[in-house]
Formats: structure tokens, C-alpha cells, sequence
């Protein structure tokens, strides 16, 4: 996968598609990262630690590791999620991720949260938790429009969006919506394509 560095209009994240949908947390500069390895090492250095424990201090979340929540989107309603991440901008921790799906696992019965409606939402109901996408489906959206939804985003929240965007999954969930779902290589020179693409829109290139 690609990793572009922050310094564009919008801080710019490849996660690998193939990371576990757990708690995480990504930077402009690096491709994602699983807390449990940081959170270790961390601890092993002394950088976090509880009263008397590791590090010999009670270190707040703001103070010690900064930790991102990834939220499901799967079988998730939306006044959970926004009060998840409310919870979260208040607790101290520095992102809110959501999943980019528009069906639970092919069913359409299952509850979905849309991820970028619920992003803006989340961004608008907190104050400082950066918000992102983890990650977005590159068959979902043109380019394009997901350049101006993010530059649009990235000025409504104050420069707290982290945009991650990946080759996609789930073939049963575009064939419902009728879209397009090619073999990997495919998926994969479109990435490239769209990064190029949205990297050029915000820069004038």
C-alpha cells in the first residue's frame, strides 16, 4: 500500500486493507498502526504507565499514548456512534474511525451507518478528536467527489479530518448496489489513480 506524507490541504492516510478492525490510530506519515504493538512498546519505555505501574505515573490519554477509536459501522445506529464519539473527544482521545460499508456482511436487513454522513455529523458534534474514514472504499466514490467532500470537511471541522483510503472488499455489497467490483490489480491501479487525482485537486496541479 501507499503512504503519503502530511502537507496537503488535507492530511492524507493509506491504511492496509488487510488490518484488523480493531482500535487504531494512523498519521499522515505512516500506514496504520495497531495500538497493542505501540501500546507495548510504549510501555516497555516507560512512555505510559498507570500509578505505580510501568512508567511510574498516571499519564491521562492526551498526555500518553494518542490512541484513535475505530467505530464499527456494521450493525451500528447512529445515535450510538455519535455518542461514542463524543464520549471519545471528551475522554481525551485523538480520532474517531468508521468503517466505509453500505451493507452488514451482504444482508441488507442489518443496520449501516453511512461513513462519510456520519463523519461530518461526528465532527460537527465534537471540538477537537480528529474524524477519518478507515478507510474508504476506492470503488465507492469517484475521485473527485471525494476531494471536494473532503477539502469541504477538512474547513467545516477545523483541519480535523485524516482521509484513508483503500482498495475496497466486500464484491456482494457492490453487487446489490449495482457498482463496479474488478479483480485486485484493477482496484489497485485505481487507488493509485485516485490518489493522484485528489492529490492534484487540492494542490491545482
Amino acid at each position: 500500500p501507499h503512504t503519503l506524507p502530511c502537507g496537503l490541504m488535507i492530511p492524507l492516510c493509506i491504511a492496509r486493507e488487510t488490518a484488523s478492525h480493531a482500535d487504531t490510530y494512523a498519521t499522515g506519515s505512516s500506514t496504520t498502526i495497531v495500538i497493542a504493538i505501540t501500546a507495548r512498546r510504549m510501555i516497555r519505555r516507560g512512555r505510559v504507565g498507570d500509578a505505580g505501574g510501568a512508567g511510574g505515573a498516571d499519564h491521562s490519554v492526551n498526555e500518553g499514548l494518542p490512541i484513535g477509536v475505530c467505530r464499527r459501522a456494521i450493525r451500528a445506529e447512529p445515535v450510538w456512534w455519535l455518542e461514542s464519539a463524543r464520549r471519545l473527544d471528551a475522554a481525551g482521545y485523538k480520532g474517531v474511525w468508521c468503517w466505509d460499508h453500505f451493507m452488514g456482511r451482504g444482508d441488507a436487513a442489518v443496520p449501516v451507518v453511512e461513513n462519510w454522513t456520519i463523519l461530518a455529523m461526528a465532527a460537527a458534534q465534537t471540538s477537537r478528536i480528529t474524524v477519518g474514514p478507515f478507510v474508504l472504499n476506492v470503488m465507492n466514490r469517484h475521485p473527485a467527489l471525494v476531494a471536494r467532500m473532503a477539502a469541504t470537511l477538512q474547513i467545516a471541522s477545523g483541519g480535523r479530518l485524516v482521509l484513508g483510503i483503500g482498495i475496497g472488499g466486500a464484491p456482494r455489497e457492490h453487487a446489490a448496489y449495482g457498482m463496479d467490483f474488478p479483480e485486485t490489480p484493477e482496484r489497485v491501479a485505481r487507488l493509485e489513480e485516485a490518489v493522484a487525482v485528489i492529490r492534484a485537486l487540492w494542490t491545482g496541479g
